[in-house]
């Protein structure tokens, strides 16, 4: 992979993180398009961009994903709360030890 290929890869990466389409499906047309070898290193470096992506927009939207002034809570919300959350472990359980059984 060349330095402008590399740069061509984080452009299209950087310009579909923050648009509804898939950043990855387009990260590998445009390495298809540029006839870039499928080797460890770009596979690697791939991660690497969409981590950095990642990342990004976590730092971007820190406030809003970890907001905690605006929850709210409520006695009777908690509690329906917690039965979902057992009721959900049992059938996670079942679901888990069924799977195992049926390889």
């Amino acid at each position: 992979m060349t330095e402008v290929q590399s740069i061509i890869i984080g452009i299209v990466e950087g310009i579909t993180e923050f648009i509804p389409i898939s950043s990855t499906g387009h990260m590998i047309i445009a390495e298809k398009l540029l006839k870039i070898n499928d080797d460890a290193f770009n596979t690697v470096f791939t991660v690497a961009i969409q981590l950095g992506a990642i990342l990004s927009v976590v730092v971007l939207y820190w406030k809003k994903f970890f907001d905690f002034s605006r929850w709210q809570f409520s006695e009777h919300r908690s509690r329906f709360r917690h039965s979902d959350y057992r009721y959900s472990s049992v059938a996670r359980s079942i679901f888990g030890q069924s799977s195992r059984a049926h390889p």
